[in-house]
């Protein structure tokens, strides 16, 4: 039960790249994969933010329902994984399928859900391997490796029959609906400082699983040629952008995920208070003043430190703050890597970024998942999952 725990943390986001910082994961564990149907088909409709908030509503769910057990879980965008011991099972069935009912009854949009253990994914050339990556003392982001994690998605989208539904207890969730509480959905768009923000997904040729960590740290090395060596300049939340939303089409995430369930009245007064409430959090944060465990002269530099804007699930996922000439230049450097068979990516460039949160309390345990407006993580994959298919059709 305390694998995850247990596991020394890396405090360089580098390390996450060095294959020594990765333990195996029991092989009597479970990996849960939740992700919306048509997603790509959702993005050109306009639903981006909808299906965002249903990936971090879906972490809210699972982690709620796990209490104060520590699991490492991974949010992609239009889904997330998850990685947990077989007594979690249940559970974390129950809150992926309550996830489910509420994409249907908010969003009009279908989630995904299935589960399978990590014996069923491991072979002599897949693994589930897990690195802990720590941004505070009580909050750390897992990174994965091995193949494992793609694998199980590609099983799980393949057959229904691993849904959450056929491998959970009825009864059990019959009697345990999900819970999303600590879901938020609150900052307007954050702008680029530069002048464009990129969302980027690397992945290492599988030709060339044997120097996979080189070529990582190869792109990163060349990453920051051209951005620099100091972080905060292509970090993706500027603190000055970083403003609460009143807007009630931007809320409209927030009010329909924290009211489902919930009556038409209470759901009108949630709707009526929160750009009320939004507008005083604004003022305490430009203000400098504290309100409870609000400390609105932090919270800004609270959010960008603990948020996910770069992250590793055998994939290296990081959204940017971007000019455009050095746009081009990544765009580049990206090419010469791909065309010499080493990489695959997929690459996607808007003028803001796409905030959603999870807030348990405001002090330390909150954590802020980071993509692109307007497709981010969605449109970056379906381009590399394409140039992976052209190299299928080139090879075969």
């Amino acid at each position: 039960m305390d694998f995850y725990k247990n596991i020394p943390p890396v405090n360089d986001f580098r390390a996450v790249l060095n294959d020594s910082h990765y333990h195996n994961v029991p092989q009597d564990w479970l990996i849960a994969v939740a992700d919306v149907e048509g997603s790509t088909k959702a993005v050109a409709a306009g639903q981006y933010k909808q299906v965002n908030a249903l990936g971090a509503a879906a972490v809210t769910a699972v982690l709620n329902a796990l209490g104060d057990l520590e699991i490492p879980f991974v949010f992609g965008g239009d889904g997330a994984s998850f990685v947990f011991p077989p007594a979690a099972a249940n559970a974390v069935c129950a809150a992926l399928s309550g996830a489910q009912d509420l994409a249907a009854s908010v969003f009009s949009l279908e989630l995904r859900a299935g589960i399978l253990p990590v014996s069923a994914v491991t072979d002599s050339r897949h693994s589930v391997k897990i690195c802990k990556f720590k941004i505070n003392d009580s909050l750390y982001l897992a990174m994965f490796a091995g193949g494992g994690l793609a694998r199980a998605e590609d099983m799980i989208k393949a057959d229904p029959a691993h849904s959450v539904r056929h491998f959970a207890d009825a009864d059990y969730l019959k009697k345990n609906p999900a819970d999303f509480t600590g879901f938020q959905c609150r900052w307007q768009n954050v702008k680029s400082e530069k002048g464009e923000n990129v969302t980027l997904m690397i992945k290492a040729h599988p030709a060339k699983s044997a120097t996979a960590a080189l070529i990582y740290d190869e792109i990163l090395s060349g990453i920051r040629k051209i951005y620099g060596m100091d972080e905060a300049e292509t970090h993706p939340l500027p603190l000055k952008n970083l403003n609460l939303t009143q807007d009630k089409k931007l809320l409209f995430s927030d009010i329909g995920i924290n009211n489902y369930r919930k009556s038409a009245v209470k759901k009108a007064l949630y709707a009526a208070g929160i750009p009320h409430a939004m507008k005083i959090g604004q003022w305490l944060m430009d203000k400098g003043k504290k309100m409870g465990d609000f400390d609105g002269a932090q919270y800004r530099a609270a959010v960008r430190r603990q948020s996910d804007w770069r992250k590793f699930d055998d994939t290296l996922r990081m959204v940017l703050d971007s000019a455009p000439e050095q746009t081009a230049r990544l765009k580049a450097f990206l090419d010469g890597r791909k065309n010499e068979n080493r990489i695959f990516y997929g690459i996607h460039t808007a003028k803001s970024a796409l905030l959603t949160c999870m807030v348990f309390d405001r002090a330390e345990r909150h954590l802020h998942f980071v993509d692109g407006a307007d497709g981010g993580y969605t449109l970056a994959a379906a381009q590399m999952k394409e140039q992976m298919a052209q190299n299928m059709r080139d090879s075969g």
